[in-house]
């Protein structure tokens, strides 16, 4: 009961932490002007209202699954928003570090390790958050694997998403709907939701 108890302190204050780095990562900055800056803010709230085309269906398939499944609703809400908000300011961190050691190698390093790294990175932390959660949860079924992978997953998808979209508009305004579209939206259904899903029901 102390370890979990312990895990679960834990897991309060990456909660917290996260919700800080990501919050945060989500303000655009570096305008002055506030015409513009009040547009930018237009563009971002537009540009998130899209990515509402695959987390709705998402979302509302899992409560599907819940129901039929007879899995809790709340492990999904806890799982969604863990996924967003623990695993992605540190697989940043992580894939900027490992850029960072791998920059000033030869051509075929930098491209091999560059090519795997941030899948493997990103995937692992997703997974040991599903895992993280299960245990505080104190069940190990398929069903609540499957499920917490999906939400973990499509939480990930969303802050990861977020993030991209405010990078585009601080950098590149003009780009920001063609950002989402083509590179956010295109490739959603193949993503983070179903890849931690997929990966946590194979290692189980």
């Amino acid at each position: 009961m102390k370890k979990r108890n312990l895990s679960l302190y834990v897991f309060y204050v990456m909660l917290a932490l996260g919700m800080i780095e990501e919050l945060s990562d989500d303000v655009i900055t570096g305008c002055k002007n506030m015409d513009v800056l009040l547009k930018k803010h237009v563009i971002f709230f537009l540009c998130a209202l899209m990515l509402l085309s695959y987390l709705v269906p998402f979302a509302l398939f899992i409560v599907h699954l819940c129901k039929k499944w007879q899995v809790p609703k709340k492990l999904a809400v806890i799982c969604f928003g863990s996924g967003w908000m623990i695993p992605g300011w540190i697989c940043g961190d992580l894939n900027d570090a490992t850029e960072a050691l791998i920059k000033h190698s030869n051509a075929l390093i930098n491209n091999v390790v560059g090519a795997f790294e941030p899948a493997l990175i990103e995937e692992t932390l997703k997974v040991l958050l599903v895992f993280w959660i299960l245990f505080l949860w104190g069940k190990f079924i398929k069903k609540h694997i499957f499920e917490a992978g999906m939400s973990v997953g499509l939480g990930f998808q969303l802050g990861e998403d977020l993030n991209y979209i405010v990078d585009t508009i601080t950098h590149h305004v003009t780009s920001a709907f063609k950002e989402t579209i083509l590179d956010r939206l295109s490739s959603c259904l193949i993503s983070h939701t179903m890849y931690t899903a997929v990966m946590a029901m194979g290692i189980y």
